[in-house]
């Protein structure tokens, strides 16, 4: 993966009586325009920068932005955002053709270097979102409002589909740029909860049929099988739905974070053992540096919490096979609401824009589905 570098301006020696002459104001001025203009080339490429400082009470300078609806938002602080899927095994690959699979587990990590805390957004696999139909090269200009777990299914090779669904993650956020990408079949689920050393849950549901230990009100330390059983049953525990799952998916998420950050600060080269058992079948576009820099986030920085969207659960046939299909529409004032909670959104107004334009259009906004 080719790497961006930060330039860094070098200013030109000047003498020192037109430093005079120019006098410190004036320094300052042309300092804070350079800046800025640095900051806003670093947004526009998804490039991060520790050095970065939070200006959050100067009125229009923007770390970055993204448009929900009708409406843009500027954001302060710089963020580092990170996709983790995981995939569902329902693609093909053999000498003779080849079929990504879709993305059955989607989550987002969000670190603010700014603040030096973190957040993590779990998406609806369901959710009805915009996706590009590219094809085997990566190629094409087709969108069409699919399940976001489809995108993953496009493209002619795993880096492909992988990209595609950033792709569709980020459009969903309204344009917030996502840097990598971390990918894990759910089939090694098992491995992964292998290399944690199983993870702690107290059952709500009903698993005695797949596994006898496994009754609700059970508190269980998973094993590989009992993870992946948990993880991954659906249709056949209580009502079958990917919103029930996704509980799941959060309680042993909650149960994950907690022992990795215990392990690695009782034993900090435990990341780099970690990523050596996972890195048979995980698969990433981040080096084990930028990786190991991630884990040295999550267990040094607070986190802020785990989101989730609200919204709506329908059968539907947006997919034109003639059978019905969970869909899952989230309420724009939800996306809103959250990701101003994980980013700090703060509403640009058109210096045109009567203040009651901007109400209306921001209400206008609430009322339709997120895109």
């Amino acid at each position: 993966m080719k790497k961006k570098k930060n330039r860094q301006a070098q200013a030109p020696s000047l003498p020192v009586i037109l430093l005079i002459i120019a006098g410190t104001a004036a320094i300052l001025a042309i300092a804070f325009v350079v800046a800025k203009r640095l900051d806003s080339n670093m947004n526009k490429a998804g490039i991060s920068t520790d050095s970065f400082v939070p200006v959050s009470g100067e009125k229009g300078y923007e770390r970055g932005s993204v448009k929900l609806k009708s409406v843009t938002y500027d954001y302060y602080h710089s963020f580092e955002n990170y996709l983790i899927m995981g995939t569902d095994g329902s693609g093909i690959e053999t000498e003779d053709a080849f079929a990504n699979d879709m993305a059955d587990y989607l989550l987002l990590l969000s670190i603010d270097r700014s603040a030096d805390t973190y957040s993590l957004l779990e998406i609806d696999r369901d959710t009805i979102a915009t996706i590009n139909l590219v094809d085997s090269q990566g190629k094409g200009d087709a969108t069409a409002r699919l399940q976001i777990c489809v995108s993953h299914a496009y493209g002619g090779t795993k880096e492909i589909g992988n990209k595609n669904t950033m792709r569709a993650v980020s459009r969903l956020l309204g344009g917030m740029p996502i840097m990598g990408y971390y990918t894990v079949d759910m089939d090694d689920i098992s491995k992964l909860n292998h290399a944690i050393g199983g993870v702690t849950v107290t059952l709500t549901e009903d698993f005695s049929r797949q596994d006898k230990a496994m009754k609700k009100g059970a508190t269980l330390k998973l094993t590989d099988k009992q993870a992946e059983i948990y993880l991954r049953s659906r249709m056949n525990v209580g009502k079958g739905t990917n919103e029930e799952r996704m509980a799941r998916q959060h309680t042993y998420l909650e149960g994950f974070l907690t022992q990795s950050v215990e392990k690695i600060k009782l034993r900090p080269k435990y990341f780099e053992e970690l990523l050596e058992e996972t890195g048979e079948f995980a698969d990433t576009d981040l080096t084990n540096q930028e990786l190991s820099r991630i884990a040295k986030a999550l267990t040094e920085n607070e986190r802020k919490g785990i989101f989730r969207f609200e919204g709506t659960h329908k059968e539907g046939d947006v997919l034109n096979d003639g059978l019905p299909h969970m869909e899952f529409y989230p309420k724009a004032s939800s996306v809103r609401k959250i990701l101003t909670e994980m980013y700090g959104l703060v509403p640009r107004v058109k210096p045109t824009a009567k203040p009651e334009e901007s109400e209306t259009a921001a209400a206008s906004g609430e009322s339709k589905t997120a895109a």
